[in-house]
C-alpha cells in the first residue's frame, strides 16, 4: 500500500494541472467510470489499466482541484494509463460523487481517497 505522503504529493503535483482541459464542459461517457461505496457514500471513480497492474507498482491518481469533476482532466489519463495504472475520481460532494456531510480538510479526503484505493 502507498504512503499517505506519497498519495498526497501526487495528488497535489496534479491538481496544480486541473485546470487545463477545456473538455471539462463536456458530458461524454467516459471509459472505466463507475459509481463505488465509500463509507456508505456513492463515489464516482474511473479505473484503467488495474486489471494488468503488478502487485506493489505504482497507480498514478487524479485528483481535480477546486470544485472540478474528473472531466477536467480530459484525456490526459487515459495517455497516462498506457504507461501506469490510472484512478481519476470525483471527491465528496464534487462532480457526480455524494457529498459525506463532512468538511474536506487535507485529513479527511487522504482518508477517503486511501478507502477508495482499498
Amino acid at each position: 500500500m502507498f504512503g499517505i505522503h506519497r498519495i498526497l504529493n501526487v495528488t497535489i503535483a496534479l491538481s496544480a494541472f486541473s485546470g487545463m482541459s477545456l473538455e471539462a464542459q463536456q458530458t461524454e461517457t467516459r471509459l472505466g467510470v463507475k459509481m463505488v461505496d465509500v463509507d456508505l457514500h456513492a463515489v464516482r471513480v474511473q479505473v484503467l489499466g488495474l486489471d494488468n497492474r503488478r502487485e506493489g507498482s505504482p497507480v498514478v491518481v487524479f485528483e481535480a482541484g477546486l470544485t472540478n469533476p474528473l472531466e477536467v482532466w480530459g484525456s490526459i489519463p487515459e495517455h497516462v494509463a498506457t504507461i501506469a495504472p490510472v484512478v481519476v475520481y470525483d471527491r465528496a460532494g464534487l462532480g457526480h460523487s455524494e457529498w459525506d456531510k463532512a468538511r474536506p480538510t487535507p485529513q479527511h479526503v487522504a482518508n477517503r481517497l486511501r478507502q477508495l484505493l482499498q
